[in-house]
């Protein structure tokens, strides 16, 4: 096992957010729902997805719609036949029976595509232009039957009241969390603004009641940096980026700027929740990473229909301040890792040695762009990104070294399953390179139940999940 002598650590909150240090932090975006794997999320409509917007112009909508219902969804439809990716197959379907566009954009995706969505145009901007959300601001998960707080949005209720990763959920009101059936969830956490009291426990702490309430709160998408100090005296840096929103590049450049000066010799970057965002600010990143060495080397090529093949382009490593210049990167995962996040980790397998520990992502190998009308914001799946050697993320990028991902600590501790590994990996050497014999019995001890919406519905959130 690795010795770790020192952490240092780095608070960024209250450089970029009104947030306190603490609690762990994602973005994303739509309403409260559940995971695939039955992690209940609480966030509104701008936390929770795999989903991406960038800032080149959409291709005009073919016919101009009336603000009615039926002149929304019919914009819908004519842009998913115009520049979506999969236009040629987009089915025929009775539009006056949708009463949403939310709802019909969803029956128009052709698979593989499950990320195409429709949310308010507000709620979009606010969110990737300013990192502003509303809701609660964590995720529940089991484990051995025990409701623990697996994520902790930075900033949110949730965050502030001092809740930690890892903690246990025992009561919510009063009523046991075993007796909390799927509606009493949704009713108690809704949307309402009403205040909540939970019972939550730290480790062999007492129990203590936190009272929080759904309110909008500013995101802080990189709570914390650190870097350890092993017994040969090498620095390792680490820090977790929830979502690549605009105010995300101040908080990445205070914080390379802190592991330059202290002269890391490694990085693990910390994208297990990661669900995207703005892929400018991902790029920007990846620049960083690498350094000088790369500038002008192709980072991504992006691929429309062949409608738009005029506009398919490359995005280049950019000349960047606070360059780490690294020939190798540890990367952590889960299958919540997606789009932007993947990007990442794509884009620079060709030029250094990337390290995946955790579990295969998510696999969004799709870009879109905000197409706004009447209050809307479509976002469907205009184009397929690949790396400089033509490589996609269809199906999510397999790990390296395949790690659990167990939420018992925070995760900058040394003592969190993920980060552990990342250690061991560049101290030791080691990990499991193999998936495990029966991956279904290794999360037999996972208490699933979907409280408050279906595995497809969470996909939707542009904001708190995935990109």
């Amino acid at each position: 096992m690795h010795k770790l002598l020192i952490r240092d650590s780095l608070c960024v909150a209250a450089i970029l957010l009104l947030a306190s240090c603490g609690g762990g932090g994602s973005s994303d975006s739509d309403v409260p729902a559940v995971t695939a794997d039955s992690q209940t999320v609480i966030d509104t409509p701008a936390e929770d997805a795999p989903l991406e917007t960038s800032t080149e112009t959409v291709p005009a909508s073919p016919v101009e719609s009336d603000c009615s219902v039926s002149g929304i969804n019919q914009w819908v439809d004519d842009s998913m036949r115009d520049y979506y990716i999969y236009y040629d197959q987009v089915p025929v379907l009775d539009l006056a029976s949708f009463e949403t566009p939310e709802e019909l954009v969803k029956q128009l995706r052709v698979d593989p595509d499950r990320f195409s969505y429709v949310n308010d145009q507000s709620t979009n901007d606010q969110y990737y232009e300013e990192g502003i959300s509303a809701g609660f601001g964590f995720w529940i998960s089991y484990l051995n039957d025990i409701a623990h707080f697996r994520k902790i949005i930075g900033g949110s209720p949730a965050d502030v009241a001092g809740i930690k990763r890892g903690d246990v959920l025992i009561s919510v009101n009063g009523i046991p969390e075993r007796d909390i059936d799927d509606d009493l969830w949704s009713e108690l956490f809704s949307d309402t603004h009403e205040h909540q009291t939970m019972t939550v426990q730290t480790g062999d702490d007492p129990p203590r009641d936190v009272t929080i309430a759904y309110s909008e709160y500013r995101i802080n998408t990189v709570p914390e940096a650190s870097f350890y100090t092993t017994d040969n005296g090498a620095k390792i840096g680490y820090f977790l980026i929830s979502n690549f929103l605009i105010p995300t590049t101040d908080a990445i450049n205070t914080v390379l700027a802190w592991l330059v000066d202290n002269q890391v010799d490694d990085l693990i970057l910390d994208l297990r929740y990661n669900g995207g965002g703005r892929s400018n600010v991902a790029r920007t990143l990846a620049s960083q990473i690498v350094g000088e060495s790369f500038t002008g080397e192709p980072f991504q090529i992006r691929h429309n229909n062949d409608k738009y093949s005029e506009e398919d382009y490359t995005r280049y490593f950019e000349s960047e301040p606070y360059s780490l210049n690294l020939s190798r990167l540890i990367v952590l995962t889960t299958e919540k890792t997606a789009s932007a996040s993947e990007s990442i980790i794509n884009g620079l397998q060709p030029y250094i040695d990337v390290v995946v520990i955790g579990d295969t992502t998510s696999g969004k190998p799709f870009t879109s762009r905000s197409n706004d009308n009447c209050g809307k914001s479509l976002h469907a799946m205009h184009a397929i990104r690949t790396n400089s050697v033509g490589v996609s993320v269809a199906n999510g990028i397999t790990p390296d070294c395949y790690v659990a991902d167990e939420y018992l600590f925070e995760t900058d501790d040394a003592r969190d399953s993920l980060t552990s590994a990342g250690l061991d990996y560049i101290i030791n050497a080691t990990c499991q390179t193999s998936p495990p014999a029966a991956k279904a019995d290794s999360h037999s001890a996972f208490h699933r139940h979907n409280r408050t919406a279906t595995p497809e519905a969470i996909m939707e959130r542009p904001a708190d999940i995935i990109d």
